[in-house]
């Protein structure tokens, strides 16, 4: 495990080669979108309300378990450690299958008050611990504003985060884009928006007390969340693009987050008054050693500037930028892989170009 990705993301090359995609076209009839990939490298997704799943990096399909008419559309599919695959709906109710894989049962294990959880972000697994939060379609009267989190590999949820509308600076706007467990810390990191409400939030107590992070909604807009030994990385759903960090205290895990500790210009894409683009679901493995990430960016507007990209790193500090779209294209929905034991590194995601929605399938590079 340890030869092959520290071989591949080896921080000694400043320049490391690009990948190269191949695309393949989703049909139109018969949808199958890859979202998740389980501990054993099999990747996961959806075609209509049926969980499918692939053994050769998403080329051939078996039908895994359906579920129930009435409930809305998968929109994000995770599985978790034991096995169980979670499914969030377009309408806000998640189902849980049994850790065989057979049923999903006849209804929901919940139901957000509003919103729902998306397959650009918003979920998190580490080990027994699963983190679904409520994004979607904004509403004054009933905002998107709750995340759930399971102990016990998906076999029970609980509400750990229910935001009062009547403290939102404007609830119509309200909604929560990513979650994070960061397990050097045993603390739950929380991002939500959009403008005036941006704000991080965190808690020590897995999810019984909270603390924001910011003053002011400006500069404190993200979409994705990584947590480092060393700190923890944002990615940006605001001017400037890119990614923004937090050191963490050495030797004070659990340390107070202040405002004024915050990097705002850690890696910029573009001038500082500039926001086209925003992260999207990010990939994440974790080793004794080291921690592997990449973080695919999907086009915010139709600005000509825009250019979707993925970025790789092995240690949170230093990024690169393994590939960039030539156009101003729609781009990335998520990135998936590679398996920490797969010797040609195999990535996939949805990826959005010339008005339809495709498979990006690729390898990591070797940094030699």
């Amino acid at each position: 495990m340890d030869a092959i990705l520290t071989k591949s993301f080896s921080n000694a090359t400043p320049f490391p080669p690009t990948v190269t995609p191949i695309w393949t076209e989703l049909s139109s009839i018969d949808w199958r979108f890859p979202k998740w990939m389980d501990r054993n490298g099999v990747v996961f997704g959806n075609t209509g309300n049926t969980i499918v799943k692939s053994l050769d990096h998403w080329t051939t399909w078996t039908n895994v378990a359906t579920i129930p008419n009435g409930y809305g559309e998968p929109r994000m599919v995770l599985v978790g450690e034991s096995g169980r695959i979670v499914v969030g709906t377009d309408a806000g109710h998640v189902f849980v299958s049994d850790e065989a894989q057979t049923s999903f049962g006849s209804a929901p294990v919940f139901t957000f008050e509003s919103g729902y959880t998306d397959e650009k972000h918003g979920h998190c697994v580490y080990q027994n611990v699963i983190l679904l939060c409520a994004y979607g379609i904004k509403n004054a009267a009933n905002p998107p504003r709750e995340v759930y989190m399971s102990r016990d590999y998906g076999a029970t949820f609980v509400k750990i985060f229910d935001y009062p509308p009547d403290e939102m600076s404007v609830p119509g706007n309200f909604h929560i884009h990513d979650v994070e467990y960061d397990p050097y810390a045993n603390r739950i990191w929380l991002a939500v928006g959009d403008t005036p409400n941006n704000q991080v939030f965190y808690s020590d107590d897995l999810g019984g007390t909270w603390t924001k992070v910011f003053s002011s909604y400006v500069g404190s807009k993200f979409t994705q969340i990584i947590a480092y030994p060393h700190g923890v990385v944002f990615g940006s759903d605001q001017q400037a693009d890119g990614l923004v960090y937090w050191k963490r205290p050495k030797g004070f895990l659990q340390a107070p987050v202040l405002e004024s500790d915050i990097v705002r210009d850690f890696l910029l894409f573009n001038d500082k008054n500039l926001f086209v683009h925003y992260a999207t679901r990010r990939w994440v493995v974790r080793d004794k050693d080291y921690q592997m990430a990449l973080v695919p960016w999907i086009r915010d507007n139709n600005d000509p500037a825009a250019r979707p990209r993925l970025l790789a790193s092995v240690d949170g500090l230093q990024w690169f930028e393994i590939y960039r779209h030539d156009s101003n294209q729609l781009g990335f929905y998520n990135i998936i892989g590679p398996h920490p034991e797969d010797p040609d590194r195999k990535i996939l995601g949805i990826f959005g170009r010339n008005g339809t929605s495709y498979v990006f399938k690729a390898s990591l590079p070797v940094f030699a």
